[in-house]
Formats: C-alpha cells, structure tokens, sequence
C-alpha cells in the first residue's frame, strides 16, 4: 500500500514539473536572431540625429514616490567618420539644474554652459564610446528569460528581458561610479545586486527608431562600527533604477552638424 502510495506521489510530482517545463518556454530564436540584426544595424550608424535620456532614481521612503537622483535629456547629431558631434541638453543632479550645449572636434569638446566655454581635450575613442554614441551591448541567446514582439501603430515593439550582463551593461553605458554619484563615501561592494535588464526597441521599416535599457542596481553602504550594535541592512541599501533611451530622428547625409564659431559666445 505505502509502495503504490509513494508511486502516485512521484508520478504526480513528474507530471507537475513536465507541466512546469512546458509553461516556462524558451524565447523563439527567430525572433532574437532578427533583434540582433536590427539591434547590429542600429549599432553602425554612422552619422545621425537622435534625442537621448538617461536617468537614475530611487524610491523616497518618506514619500513614498521617485527621487531623481541624476537625469540628463538633449539632442545631438553626430559623424562618426570625420569625428564631429554636437549636443545640447539640460540635465538634473539632486537639486540642481543646469544647461550645456557642446562641439566635438578635433579630439576637443567646446563645453558651454552659462556663457562660459570650456575646451575638453577628449579622443575619439573616448567620446563615441561614451553615452549616447556608444554601441549598446545585448545579451546572449541564454541569459533572455522573455522576448516578444507586437504590432503597433508605429511598427514593431520588442521587449526583451534578460537576467546576465547586466553590471557590464551599467558599466558601457553610465561609465561612473554609481556610489560617488549617490554620496556614498564607504561603500560595501560585495553586497552590490543588479536585477533583470529590460530592452525595448521600437522598429519601423526595417530600422530601429528607438532603444531603451532598465534595470536595478542594489548599493550598500559599510556600517561604522558601533560596539554592542548591528544596524539593519535596509537602512545601508539603495535601490537605484537606471534607464537609458535614444530616439533616431535621421540618419545619413541629410544630418547636419553645427559647428563651433568664436562669436556665439
């Protein structure tokens, strides 16, 4: 009797996890291979005119909504060919707000910002791999947990999760240490958590139109030792969501480059 009872049970727990097998679906890889395509074009662009976004906020535990710890938003246009680039944007850290316009070229990057022009020497390599210009990495075939596609009014929409790569990714695209720009001064690296990232691409005609990346990041803090005390962990821990977006306004020949002249200042 207990035999045939422990039978029933196991055939039951098999047929539970086969059921649970075939819920949990892999990504058509189809549909991945044409994203990496449309994802490897996007990333030769080499003259353009794009919008870009990037933010890094945190929920306030007194208020219950978002902070923003950093945001930025502009225009640029950019060549990558003869290394020139324009930009012009407005951009948040904490409570200040401040605006810049800047030209790149020839390995200097005319910053201005309240009238003032500050040359940046700056290599090529150094500029165009740098937000927004830089070439987005996307995930292997085995670290996507989703992906789906869907019709809209303006193309296709794909959304594609992940659950690796993403410390390399905040690495290629913020390029700064997250804990100096939260006013971190001790921080316990070890315990540093990132959760899935979230790629949206937005594609029309066979070309990507816009791209986005969002994902968490956990950031700890060392305690200062107190004798007889142990703080709690949450109160050492920032929750961080960081979102990057660019939008193609027009690619190719039909982009204009501003170019720096002495009397706009």
């Amino acid at each position: 009797m207990m035999k045939k009872a422990y039978l029933k049970i196991a055939s039951c727990m098999i047929a539970a996890m086969l059921l649970l097998t075939a819920c949990q679906q892999k990504p058509d890889e189809g549909v991945y291979h044409t994203l990496v395509s449309l994802h490897e074009s996007y990333n030769e662009m080499q003259r353009g005119e794009i919008g870009f976004l990037m933010e890094a906020s945190f929920a306030d535990d007194d208020t219950g909504e978002a902070g923003v710890l950093y945001f930025i938003q502009g225009n640029a246009c950019f060549d990558r060919a003869s290394e020139t680039a324009w930009q012009k944007y407005t951009a948040t850290l904490l409570a200040s707000t401040y605006s810049s316009e800047e030209y790149y070229a020839d390995g200097v990057k005319k910053h201005i910002e309240n009238g003032e022009t500050y040359d940046l020497e700056s290599s090529p390599e150094e500029f165009f791999n740098a937000f927004p210009y830089c070439r987005l990495p996307l995930p292997g075939l085995d670290a996507v947990k989703a992906l789906t596609a869907e019709e809209t009014d303006g193309g296709i929409l794909y959304t594609l999760v992940a659950n690796a790569g993403q410390k390399e990714l905040v690495e290629e695209v913020w390029k700064t240490d997250l804990y100096a720009l939260a006013g971190i001064r001790v921080p316990d690296r070890d315990k540093e958590a990132y959760g899935d990232v979230t790629y949206t691409f937005s594609v029309k005609d066979g070309r990507v139109r816009s791209l986005s990346v969002k994902l968490t990041v956990s950031l700890f803090e060392t305690a200062a030792y107190t004798p007889g005390y142990t703080p709690d962990q949450e109160d050492l821990r920032l929750d961080l969501t960081l979102t990057a977006k660019v939008t193609v306004k027009n690619t190719g020949d039909g982009v204009a480059i501003p170019e720096y002249r002495e009397e706009q200042t």
